[in-house]
């Protein structure tokens, strides 16, 4: 069995340019297919692995990826999930419902997933797993579209989606209630693993990525395999040399999260996008546009052609199109550039799924 599952699904539209830009991010690559190893080739983890086979093909049907969807029912274990019928039910219904509005995420559907019987633990390994595989959609959609294989264009400009504007958090706490670049705080509706919790080696891993303060990072860190990996794919995409600008790569991350309504993320990197750019103006223009507006308006013909592609390919599905790689190019992003322009996209609708799914952002007081 091949040991990149996207390589294997994009192989008739063999691209020279493409697969160079792949080896020289092939650190994104190796622990993509090593995340996906753990959460669909391993028994170590709750919940069964014919389960975890049966929502990554949801997930992908509402992606609109059949060649995906057709990959994990052709190569799902034999046997059904192991747990009831009840239990399936409602994790089916979590994935749908997160996968194509992740803003509609809210702590009852923890519940439910809580009184079906699943563990915490078993509650963050789905929550992963739909948003890798979501991720994993739109590495495939992208590296179509840079083979010339997709949607020719759209018919209407991406615009800014719905965000909560509830005053408090489940716990009373004061909740941000528009987009912002100040510095917010996350409150979790799971349990966070306590220090006491880890391994010294688990421990290790935290710190020396800088994660031991942060409650979500404790949090994922219920399946800590998986958020190493995921960890590792995150530098990848957004801590390596050459390629798109780093602040390009965070404005991606921004975008992604104003379609997706996440508001935390939006705060985070919006900072850092107004640090590499060094360009305050397009960052909170971008900010400001209403629910509905069309984000990329009032932006230099560059920075709305990368706003235009993710905000689109953020989208469930994606709707970015082979007009907008044409639009990217003539403002002269090449193949590298583009390869790091998806892969900060799709990380991020992955990252949006967890953020607005296992808990909420409040305000610091």
């Amino acid at each position: 069995m091949s040991d990149d599952i996207l390589d294997l699904l994009c192989s008739e539209q063999h691209s020279s340019s493409l697969a160079f830009a792949r080896e020289i991010r092939s650190g994104v690559t190796q622990h993509t297919q090593r995340a996906f190893n753990l959460l669909f080739r391993t028994q170590s983890h709750h919940p069964s692995r014919a389960l975890r086979f049966k929502i990554a093909e949801k997930v992908a049907r509402v992606e609109q990826r059949p060649e995906l969807e057709h990959w994990y029912r052709d190569h799902a274990p034999s046997e059904a999930p192991a747990e009831s019928e009840h239990q399936c039910n409602e994790v089916y219904r979590f994935a749908e419902r997160i996968i194509a509005s992740p803003i509609e995420g809210e702590a009852s559907y923890i519940n439910a997933l809580s009184e079906a019987g699943l563990s915490d633990d078993e509650i963050v390994t789905v929550a992963q797993l739909v948003g890798f595989v979501s991720f994993q959609c739109r590495l495939l959609t992208g590296m179509k579209l840079l083979q010339g294989v997709g949607r020719t264009e759209r018919s209407e400009p991406p615009v800014a989606g719905r965000w909560l504007r509830h005053s408090t958090t489940q716990r009373g706490s004061s909740a941000p209630t528009r987009f912002t670049r100040e510095q917010l705080a996350w409150e979790p509706w799971l349990a966070p693993r306590s220090s006491e919790d880890f391994s010294k080696e688990e421990w290790e891993s935290l710190s020396h990525h800088g994660q031991t303060g942060s409650l979500y990072f404790r949090l994922l860190g219920r399946n800590m395999p998986v958020l190493e990996q995921r960890t590792l794919i995150d530098r990848g995409i957004f801590y390596t040399p050459g390629g798109l600008p780093r602040g390009e790569r965070e404005l991606a991350a921004t975008v992604t999260s104003r379609v997706n309504g996440c508001i935390y993320c939006a705060s985070v990197h919006s900072r850092k996008a107004v640090h590499f750019l060094k360009r305050e103006d397009v960052v909170d223009k971008l900010l400001s546009v209403a629910e509905g507006g069309v984000l990329s308006a009032g932006q230099d013909s560059r920075t709305a052609a990368i706003i235009d592609f993710a905000g689109a390919h953020s989208m469930a599905p994606s709707q970015a199109s082979l007009d907008d790689i044409k639009r990217l190019k003539d403002a002269g992003l090449d193949t590298l550039e583009l390869l790091d322009l998806v892969q900060s996209t799709a990380f991020f609708s992955w990252a949006n799924r967890l953020m607005l799914t296992l808990g909420e952002p409040r305000t610091l007081q």
